[in-house]
Order: C-alpha cells, then sequence, then structure tokens
C-alpha cells in the first residue's frame, strides 16, 4: 500500500478509500464480485469476512488481524460516531424549504484538520473552517449528483446544480 493511501490516526493507519489508486479499487471490486457471484449474487459485510478469514484470499491481507489494534480502531470508529451523532435541531423558516420543517445540523463538523472536529459556531466563525464546511457540503452534494449520472431524467437537473457548485466555489475561492 503506497504512503499516500494511509492516514494516521492517534497512531493507527487507517486506509482512506477515497485515494485508493484506480487498480486497486479494481482489485478489491473484482474479488467481492467473486465472492459475490459465490453467493448468489449476494454481498455482505458478513460474506466477505467469511471469505477473507483464508490466508491465501486476495484480499486477506487488506484486513487488520491484529484483535488489539483492530479493536482499537473500532473503538475510535465508534468515537467517531457519537462526535457525527451529535446534531443541533432547529425550526426551519426557510420558504424555498419546507417552512416550519425541522432541520438538522451537525453539532460537531469536521475542521479539515486532521479528522478533528470543533462546535459548529466555532467551524462557522473560523473563515477556513467555514471554507472547509462548505467544500465538504458541495462535494457531497457533487457525489450524489455523480452518483445518479446514469439517470437520464435528472441531467438538467444535475447540469444545473453542478453549475452552481462550481459558481460558489469559484466565488469562495474553493479547490474542488
Amino acid at each position: 500500500m503506497r504512503k499516500s493511501q494511509v492516514s494516521k490516526d492517534d497512531g493507527l493507519s487507517v486506509v482512506n478509500s477515497s485515494v485508493l489508486e484506480p487498480r486497486k479499487r479494481v482489485f478489491i471490486r473484482t474479488a467481492l464480485e467473486k465472492i459475490a457471484a459465490a453467493n448468489g449474487g449476494k454481498i455482505t459485510a458478513e460474506l466477505v469476512y467469511d471469505a477473507v478469514k483464508d490466508p491465501s484470499h486476495p484480499l486477506h491481507n487488506e484486513i487488520n488481524w491484529d484483535m488489539k489494534n483492530a479493536a482499537q480502531r473500532y473503538q475510535l470508529m465508534q468515537c467517531r460516531a457519537l462526535i457525527i451523532a451529535a446534531y443541533i435541531v432547529k425550526k426551519n423558516n426557510d420558504r424555498a424549504l419546507t417552512q416550519g420543517a425541522t432541520i438538522r445540523m451537525r453539532a460537531f463538523p469536521s475542521t479539515g484538520v486532521r479528522e478533528g472536529f470543533a462546535p459548529r459556531q466555532a467551524v462557522l466563525s473560523d473563515e477556513e473552517g467555514r471554507r472547509h464546511l462548505i467544500r465538504g457540503k458541495l462535494s457531497t452534494i457533487r457525489s450524489a449528483l455523480v452518483a445518479v449520472s446514469d439517470l437520464p431524467e435528472l441531467d438538467a437537473f444535475r447540469t444545473s446544480v453542478l453549475q452552481q457548485i462550481e459558481d460558489i466555489a469559484g466565488q469562495l475561492s474553493i479547490s474542488m
């Protein structure tokens, strides 16, 4: 695994799937497709686990088999999930949206610095934190639009919103 594919988090290696090189993605997808084919087209985490336990399986070394280290990594994931799960709920007064509906916003959005989080108001009041938050939301919207690029019924909508994303990113000097 190349250095660019691994980030350090509290001394533990964490594979970041968003930076996997294309060949590695194809390798993983091909192995997963074989597991699915062997299970009637179905794939679950349990089926993958059962298959990759075999040391000869091509994905075996993609799993952390050191149980102490794996347990600590899992506990860190649970802690991040707690941070991410904390929401601020507000009444929506925006007429463009369903008026009176409640909206949820993360109480501790990412700061963009080594997976750090901070109270929402602190992130919003910090120029770089605010830009990071906006970049993340624009990226999420873009990803959702790309994920439905095989639906021609949404082409005009997708094109319009993607252009608006580029316009906003340009206005705020945000690289996408």
